[in-house]
């Protein structure tokens, strides 16, 4: 068995940058990798199908936990060489079922796996404290979720692929408002922005920008310039 990393996308929202550079976990069993050590408690034994006892890999991953007939299969925890983590149930060797893994950055997952993958519902909070609460699918957000930004930003609907898609709102901490349509993270088709004073201004959106908007007051053409849209 052995853990590799793979690097997800940095997500954009227009002007407004979401965590970069964030890294997940993905289990792969390796079932030819040596041993240096295997040890099962004093109740197991080779006849035994379910157990619990400790495995230690000679690339200085280890497990310890439950097995069924030599696989990791119950409720245990794996230790990457590195010092991340994960703490759940296994399913025939397979993160699978409810778990919680934390990386060596500080980085947090608790929620729902499905064969190695986070799948299901679950909480995701990114080293750099933005936490985002929702549907995963194969280890990228997809589905529907809320992600609450470190300055008070919070974006809620749907995700495709770890980036804002289809129906949502982005609310920014000063009280303006965008519902409608996003595409790959930006801003995209009917929406409408909603000022904090109440003030509605709908529209059609291109690449994340109010597209060929007119009859604009100087205040409010600033404030849309602070917000990306213009």
């Amino acid at each position: 068995m052995s853990f590799f990393k793979n690097t997800a996308i940095a997500l954009t929202f227009c002007l407004l940058i979401f965590c970069a550079n964030t890294s997940y976990a993905h289990l792969v069993i390796n079932t030819t990798q040596e041993n240096v050590d295997f040890k099962l408690d004093i109740s197991c034994s080779k006849k035994e199908a379910y157990c619990v006892g400790t495995k230690t890999w000679r690339n200085g991953d280890s497990y310890e936990g439950e097995f069924k007939n030599g696989k990791l299969h119950g409720w245990g925890k794996f230790t990457w060489k590195d010092g991340s983590t994960y703490e759940g149930e296994f399913v025939d060797g397979f993160r699978h079922g409810k778990g919680i893994q934390q990386l060596n950055d500080g980085s947090v997952y608790e929620g729902e796996f499905k064969f190695g993958f986070m799948y299901g519902m679950g909480q995701y909070t990114f080293t750099c404290g933005e936490v985002y609460t929702g549907a995963f699918v194969e280890d990228e957000m997809s589905g529907n979720g809320l992600l609450e930004k470190t300055n008070g930003d919070i974006y809620e609907g749907e995700w495709y692929k770890g980036t804002p898609d289809g129906k949502g709102s982005y609310s920014f901490a000063d009280g303006t408002l965008y519902k409608g349509h996003f595409y790959k993270g930006k801003r995209s088709g009917a929406g409408e922005i909603i000022l904090p004073d109440g003030k509605i201004i709908p529209g059609k959106f291109k690449k994340g920008k109010l597209h060929k908007p007119h009859n604009l007051e100087k205040e409010t053409i600033i404030i849309l310039k602070e917000k990306g849209v213009l």
